[in-house]
């Protein structure tokens, strides 16, 4: 007779819950398709209007820095590049390789400590040769 009751509950807890998941999205639906009705976005002109001044901005920005293209280049692969090829990989191996041996963990310890210098190295060539016009 106990299971009974508790079967009796765990139905009527389900169905609950099945309705206040459908009300849940049916209000979820009015709501998104209210704001996206009056959204001001919505209007193409603005829209096209926004996205053709970005990139008009744009191109005066590549237009007036395009004499340290280079340098930007430099500076972008020492600060991205550097980290992508010598710090991330040996740290996410320490993570993920628990039975490394501590040989491999001081070797990847190594590895990224390189990768911060060179980085560093990299960084400071390339902003102390700015005006020199690296291209």
């Amino acid at each position: 007779d106990c299971n009974r009751v508790d079967y009796r509950i765990l139905v009527d807890a389900e169905r609950e819950s099945d309705s206040q998941r459908t009300d849940f999205f049916r209000d979820e639906e009015a709501v998104f398709h209210s704001s996206k009705s009056t959204s001001s976005m919505h209007d193409p002109w603005k829209r096209n209007t926004i996205a053709s001044m970005i990139t008009i901005v744009l191109a005066m920005v590549a237009y007036v820095s395009m004499h340290s293209f280079g340098n930007r280049v430099s500076l972008l692969g020492s600060l991205v590049g550097i980290p992508i090829a010598l710090i991330y990989p040996p740290l996410m191996h320490n993570v993920l390789a628990k039975d490394a041996s501590p040989t491999t963990r001081w070797m990847n310890i190594a590895v990224t400590a390189l990768g911060f210098m060179v980085m560093g190295a990299a960084s400071c060539t390339t902003i102390l040769s700015w005006n020199k016009g690296a291209e």
